[in-house]
């Protein structure tokens, strides 16, 4: 029986435009400002140097970049962000408990990770209506479909991540589009969903004994 991981409370997610103003003015993200939002620790795997590479090759200061979660690449990717020029662009923001509220800024989630079980934080985004741009790995595949979903990316390139920046950033319409698929698409991977699947395999084997 294949589960669908471990179920997500895509209610918590939805878009509120209310929460979104209020939480771009506390984070001083201006409404010109286009946003790419990852969440996950911070390391080696989680690739986030390539979307900082991706912003240094458009040169696009209303492209903007953060990341919440803590990890030992934290440091690297702040001294980094500053020797591209795009210091400016890029914030940290460390371990959050408002996630939910913390997606809302966002007009787009990276997930760029060389390797991925499945993802819970790009479900939380998708239930958010966010498009994604991720790279191309056995988790993401469970739910990515390019152009449909996002953008998938090679994971190590840097120019297919800036191509994929830069469409996302010009094509509010395909944003909104892309937005809503995630949303439809999230519900699979809904806790009630995984409930139902668990209740089912337990009546079978009950059935059996």
């Amino acid at each position: 029986v294949q589960i669908p991981g471990v179920g997500v409370r895509t209610e918590k997610f939805r878009k509120e435009p209310v929460t979104r103003q209020r939480m771009r003015r506390s984070l001083g993200i201006g409404e010109d400002i286009f946003y790419i939002l990852s969440v996950g620790e911070v390391n080696k795997n989680k690739n986030h140097e390539v979307i900082l590479r991706a912003l240094a090759k458009l040169g696009n200061p209303k492209i903007h970049y953060g990341i919440c979660g803590k990890g030992k690449r934290a440091d690297y990717l702040n001294r980094l962000a500053e020797e591209l020029g795009i210091g400016s662009q890029f914030k940290m923001y460390g371990f959050r408990r408002d996630i939910p509220d913390m997606l809302q800024c966002a007009d787009c989630f990276a997930f760029p990770s060389k390797r991925e079980g499945l993802g819970i934080a790009a479900i939380e985004a998708m239930a958010g209506g966010i498009p994604l741009i991720t790279s191309d790995c056995r988790g993401t595949r469970e739910y990515m479909e390019d152009g449909v979903t996002g953008y998938i990316c090679r994971k190590g390139s840097v120019e297919e991540y800036a191509r994929a920046i830069s469409k996302m950033w010009e094509d509010a319409e395909g944003r909104k589009r892309m937005g809503m698929a995630c949303r439809e698409r999230a519900g699979k991977f809904d806790l009630s969903e995984t409930d139902r699947i668990m209740k089912k395999v337990y009546r079978r084997m009950a059935d059996s004994e």
